[in-house]
């Protein structure tokens, strides 16, 4: 529960975190063809930064 509540303090810098972490070194890189499931990943966390700064989508 702690890591949710940590979540909703600051959602679009966890976000962004994990966006590194993907980019640095995913743990799906094993088991990918393509990066597809990185990738994927990489581009619904950016559109979730997005609409959180745009008020689209609200904690």
């Amino acid at each position: 529960m702690f890591e949710y509540m940590m979540f909703e303090m600051q959602p679009a810098e966890i976000i962004n975190d994990l966006i590194i972490s993907l980019k640095e070194s995913s743990p799906f890189r094993m088991i990918e063809r393509n990066g597809l499931i990185t990738n994927g990943l990489i581009t619904i966390y950016e559109d979730l930064i997005k609409k959180l700064h745009s008020g689209k989508i609200q904690l």
